[in-house]
């Protein structure tokens, strides 16, 4: 069996949405990457990975299991994409669920445990599943969980006909709102549809129409989270561009925590510089 020594925090699952001619190929699809130096193109499996970073002992070990994840989540953006599967309003929160996985096992969080990653990631994204997602109710079965989805949170499939929206090394956006952490969740699923999350105790959803300034925001506010990198399927215009390597000079630190007892999700407070999305009141 080949030792991985160098997994992927953001799955090769996720970026092959990303793919420069639209076309899924698992690891060997190409995608725009950006950072300091500039922007390139380079494939999926040189992407949004980082040597032991689970497990020195048993690097393998985290491939396998996140493997079941990542096939669940090809399998989703493949039903959304060809109209077929479960309902929107299910497919939404299905989503949600699944971007916690791209939150939580990502190099934003520093691990302060004497614990290699992958022994306490399981308890990390069950406490985040109960805390953040459920409002610290447990659903017996599927369908009760999901249930528990839509009463905490205004889960919206948002489109573009244009392939506008970007992502990062950091694809699962969380922000704050009227002391809430999280109030917004927010994942790019491809270059033309993305998910947003809306806390049902502190946002109330004004519109379902998204404006283009509305994308911009989105797409700045996925810059502003990212780590190191940003991914596109086509190059990013020059003025954006010089934008982000400017920007990545000089941004804050913003890292969260987690042990093997408790997680410390650090979000940025919304709006940032007066960003302030239409379609929320």
């Amino acid at each position: 069996m080949n030792i991985t020594k160098k997994p992927h925090f953001v799955p090769a699952t996720y970026l092959q949405f990303w793919s420069v001619d639209n076309i899924p190929n698992g690891r060997k699809s190409k995608i725009y990457v950006t950072d300091i130096n500039g922007s390139r193109i380079t494939s999926a499996s040189k992407t949004g990975v980082a040597r032991h970073f689970y497990s020195k002992t048993d690097p393998n070990k985290a491939e396998e299991y996140f493997q079941k994840f990542e096939n669940a989540w090809t399998k989703l953006v493949k039903e959304l994409l060809e109209n077929k599967g479960p309902k929107p309003e299910i497919l939404s929160c299905l989503f949600l669920l699944h971007s916690s996985q791209f939150l939580i096992r990502n190099r934003c969080f520093e691990n302060l445990s004497e614990k290699e990653r992958i022994e306490i990631y399981h308890n990390c994204i069950e406490t985040y599943w109960t805390k953040t997602i459920m409002n610290n109710k447990i659903g017996k079965t599927h369908e009760e969980s999901l249930k528990l989805i839509e009463k905490n949170w205004t889960c919206l499939l948002i489109r573009n006909k244009d392939e506008r929206f970007i992502t990062s090394d950091n694809p699962t956006l969380t922000l704050n709102a009227k002391g809430k952490n999280p109030a917004i969740i927010y994942i790019a699923i491809n270059p033309k549809i993305s998910l947003l999350a809306l806390s049902n105790q502190v946002i109330k959803l004004k519109s379902n129409n998204v404006t283009e300034q509305d994308i911009d925001y989105l797409n700045n506010y996925t810059i502003g989270n990212c780590n190191r990198e940003v991914y596109s399927n086509k190059p990013l215009e020059k003025e954006s561009l010089s934008k982000i390597i400017e920007y990545m000079k000089i941004r804050p630190e913003r890292n969260s925590t987690y042990n093997d007892k408790t997680l410390h999700l650090k979000s940025y407070d919304y709006p940032i510089l007066g960003m302030e999305f239409s379609f929320i009141e």
